[in-house]
């Protein structure tokens, strides 16, 4: 079995990068470019994507990654599941949740 390198441990998946179309995917670091992977995977991502953050960075982490913005750009439907998955408080969410519909983008996409 080949090891790989410290520098090759800290790069993000292949198997991830597909989600990182506009930027350097090869070259992103999962400790320097932690913020920027946790905003892309939480608000792109999939079950492999869920997996991957919480192996990653830890129940935590993305805990407080969706406290600190207030699950901005996130969907209703992935808000919640998040909000079940980690038992985030219920008034907390909805509060963000009607935050976001009360917002400008709702009234200029209608």
């Amino acid at each position: 079995m080949k090891r790989r390198s410290r520098a090759q441990r800290r790069r993000l998946p292949r198997r991830l990068r597909v989600l990182f179309w506009d930027t350097d995917a090869a070259g992103l670091d999962i400790d320097r470019n932690r913020e920027f992977i946790c905003t892309r995977l939480l608000q792109e991502g999939g079950l492999a994507e869920v997996k991957f953050l919480r192996a990653c960075y830890g129940d935590g982490a993305v805990r407080s990654w969706i406290v600190r913005h207030r699950a901005r750009g996130m969907s209703p439907a992935r808000i919640r599941f998040w909000q079940l998955l980690l038992k985030l408080p219920e008034r907390r969410v909805s509060a963000w949740l009607r935050r976001a519909r009360s917002g400008d983008w709702p009234r200029r996409a209608a």
